[in-house]
């Protein structure tokens, strides 16, 4: 067999225009070179790049991000949390406020229960005490009263 079909441009090119790989069975890797080559140059695969050099703390955000902005897309809310914002409310809240335990996002007014995907509504809980919230209002935040004067 002298020619191989490249699935993403959908042409059948000569084994030499596929990179060598050993673990497949016909010891080249699916897509033809420039298509390797085109992949390079994606966003996707840019920050793919970038997510493997954060730090632990950062990657956790980034989840926790990626997590909260699905979420709010299943309940049709378009607006999203960046990491940014994430490691604000971690640097505001320090660890969960239910236990002290470990760094977790929850929302005070769950999205499902009509609570937006905003900063404001957003709090440290780690995912056991976050569990045990389950869909009720609770804000674990402390409220700082201004003296009256």
């Amino acid at each position: 067999m002298q020619d191989k079909l490249c699935p993403k441009c959908k042409k059948i090119k000569p084994r030499s225009k596929f990179w060598k790989d050993r673990r497949r069975a016909d010891g080249l890797q699916s897509y033809c070179i420039s298509c390797q080559k085109n992949r390079y140059k994606t966003e996707d695969y840019r920050s793919w790049q970038r997510d493997r050099t954060l730090s632990p703390v950062h990657k956790q955000a980034l989840n926790a991000a990626r997590f909260a902005n699905k979420r709010a897309k299943e309940y049709g809310i378009n607006r999203k949390i960046s990491v940014h914002a994430v490691l604000a409310v971690w640097e505001r809240d320090k660890a969960c406020l239910k236990c002290g335990g470990g760094l977790g996002l929850d929302h005070v007014v769950p999205l499902s229960r009509g609570g937006l995907n905003i900063l404001e509504n957003l709090q440290t809980l780690c995912s056991k005490c976050n569990s045990s919230k389950m869909q009720k209002i609770r804000d674990y935040r402390e409220r700082q009263t201004t003296p009256l004067s």
